[in-house]
């Protein structure tokens, strides 16, 4: 509380001794001079408690944040998996749409071995019915080729 009361005090002060210098300056070039210098000794005395601030006690280069980061990148890599799988899964679906063919599409994304971002790894696609098997055969296809799902890891219903 103290800090805060001393800190108070030499703004006050600043004040009044900046009001009293700026009174008794006469108009002219030395006012704007004085009135400078009335401006840095306020700002002096607003910043002086960052300048007197005591970083002793506070370690900057601590590595306990970074120690627990398992966590967030599970995290991370499960909203990238899913956010891969549904943007797959419309980009197919719009595009059997696009065709005329209605279709509930699933992706399942997983993260390869040696690591990195998740890919599309299998696919399911429910016409109902509606394709005939060459159709399939041309879906299967294309999803083998635009996508890069294999066909035995592709599922047209």
């Amino acid at each position: 509380m103290d800090f805060l009361r001393n800190w108070l005090a030499g703004i006050v002060a600043a004040g009044l001794i900046s009001a009293v210098a700026q009174a008794l300056t006469p108009q002219g070039a030395l006012r704007k001079i004085t009135r400078l210098a009335c401006g840095l000794l306020m700002m002096a005395a607003l910043v002086r408690p960052l300048l007197s601030f005591d970083m002793s006690g506070i370690d900057v280069f601590s590595l306990t944040p970074m120690q627990n980061t398992g966590g967030f990148e599970q995290s991370r890599d499960q909203h990238t998996k899913a956010l891969i799988e549904g943007q797959t899964a419309t980009y197919i679906k719009t595009r059997l749409a696009s065709r005329g063919v209605a279709a509930r599409v699933s992706v399942m994304a997983q993260i390869p071995d040696a690591g990195g971002y998740p890919l599309p790894y299998a696919v399911t696609v429910d016409t109902g019915g509606r394709l005939s098997a060459g159709e399939r055969i041309d879906w299967i296809t294309w999803v083998a080729e635009t996508v890069g799902i294999p066909p035995e890891r592709q599922t047209f219903r």
